[in-house]
């Protein structure tokens, strides 16, 4: 195709290749940055001085998108009021959609009876750091809260998740997003 082109030489048009070319050369650090200015600025090749110039406006306008997402996430109350609504989304799908009867149905009832166990735990813990008892506790009774959910948890990831079947597998992950929701619960401030 160059060898067809008889126009001027600050015209001649790039192949595929050259602007794949350029694409991998501006994305190496410091190297890239360095073509991305020359190349904005030389005359030598138009459509080469256009495609740097249309990498700019990417750059631009990722940057735009980014400072949005940021400014949207400050509007929103900050990293823990995003987290805390993922948080509340996940386990509304995981209650919602119906998947608890589907696990419920097929998951190993001795299986189920330890998972709900070590939930149960995990529930009883969050309950009992916003009660007034243990507003009122002392270090050991503190103590004897925490080491019966470092107890459970010791259990809990002690489990082959390896041997698990499927509808097992699927029952702990979803146990496994309840007792954290239940942990994260236990650390907000009333």
């Amino acid at each position: 195709m160059r060898n067809e082109y008889s126009g001027a030489p600050e015209n001649r048009p790039l192949n595929a290749w050259a602007y794949w070319a350029w694409k991998v050369v501006y994305t190496i650090p410091v190297i890239g940055f360095i073509f991305l200015i020359v190349n904005t600025f030389r005359s030598d090749n138009i459509n080469r001085r256009s495609f740097t110039r249309s990498y700019w406006c990417s750059v631009l306008v990722g940057i735009l998108l980014f400072v949005g997402l940021f400014v949207a996430i400050l509007v929103q109350g900050g990293v823990e009021a995003v987290k805390d609504s993922l948080s509340e989304s996940i386990a509304t799908a995981v209650s919602d959609s119906g998947i608890q009867e589907l696990l419920t149905s097929e998951v190993t009832p001795d299986f189920k009876a330890q998972m709900d166990a070590c939930e149960a735990v995990a529930k009883d813990y969050a309950t009992w750091t916003h009660s007034a008892e243990a507003a009122s506790a002392s270090q050991q009774e503190k103590d004897a809260q925490e080491q019966k959910l470092a107890d459970m948890l010791t259990e809990f990831n002690a489990i082959d998740k390896d041997a698990l079947s499927s509808a097992d597998g699927l029952y702990y992950t979803s146990t496994m997003l309840r007792i954290a929701q239940n942990i994260a619960d236990s650390e907000k401030l009333d």
